[in-house]
């Protein structure tokens, strides 16, 4: 890993074996005592944060999709709809989620 000193986890033992998550834990009270900040927002926790580097506003937009739809035909598959994405000069987005929740199709939709 690189240098980091905030690590924001939104329901990171969702689809962890309990001793998975057991192993998880352990390794954020590591990097915990290492100093790296932890934020819980998803439960309300989030006091102590701090940023010290300049924040900056988006460049005009360069990437601007509308209302992109796409039906998978693979019955397990998982299907588009209604995606609005705007991505603008300077900003870093990521995709990501659980596999299968289309993830893969979004990318595969700007071929």
């Amino acid at each position: 890993m690189q240098d980091i000193r905030l690590l924001i986890l939104d329901e990171p033992t969702s689809v962890l074996t309990p001793q998975e998550a057991d192993q998880l834990f352990v390794t954020l009270r590591r990097l915990a005592a290492e100093g790296c900040q932890l934020a819980r927002l998803m439960v309300g926790e989030a006091a102590g944060l701090i940023a010290d580097y300049p924040k900056v506003i988006g460049g005009d937009a360069f990437l601007s999709v509308s209302g992109l739809s796409w039906h998978n035909p693979d019955p397990f598959g998982c299907s588009l709809k209604d995606i609005d994405l705007e991505v603008r000069g300077g900003e870093i987005v990521g995709i990501a989620g659980v596999a299968g929740n289309g993830q893969d199709e979004l990318l595969a939709a700007q071929r």
